[in-house]
């Protein structure tokens, strides 16, 4: 998929404790599984393209198996799979003036938010996203 990018084992478990604290702070059991995959622009952009009919590389793409698979249930440990583009978070990084780290935890917060259900398709569903990406950020930073 991708092997341009390097995840220290600090990273890997701020990514763990952010997907955590997430399905903490939504009631769901700790032993929810979700992956987080890294990807290059070319992988992300045959995802997009196949589940979205966006020929082009995005971000970060989240996929809720719930209801998906069949046999999995809300109460399955099962949650989904969040896919980022390490090659769009390190342009992304650099233009806002953050580390690569900073903003795959950005990304992974915003896609396990949409495993669990948040949208922005309107002002307010994405005032309360963003507010709850800043929670997740916010309890990251004090690690």
């Amino acid at each position: 998929m991708q092997n341009a990018c390097i995840i220290s084992h600090d990273l890997e478990e701020k990514l763990q404790k952010l997907v955590a604290f997430l399905l903490q702070e939504e009631g769901r059991p700790l032993n929810t599984e979700v992956n987080i995959v890294l990807v290059d622009n070319a992988y992300i952009s045959k995802l997009n393209a196949l589940y979205r009919s966006r020929p082009e590389a995005t971000d970060v793409l989240s996929f809720n198996l719930q209801g998906e698979m069949p046999g999995l249930e809300e109460e399955d440990s099962v949650l989904g799979d969040i896919f980022i583009s390490a090659e769009k978070a390190a342009l992304q990084a650099q233009e806002a003036g953050k580390t690569l780290e900073e903003e795959i935890i950005f990304l992974a917060a915003h896609g396990a938010l949409h495993l669990l259900g948040y949208e922005h398709d309107s002002d307010a569903a994405e005032e309360k996203m963003q507010r709850k990406t800043e929670e997740a950020l916010k309890y990251i930073n004090t690690l």
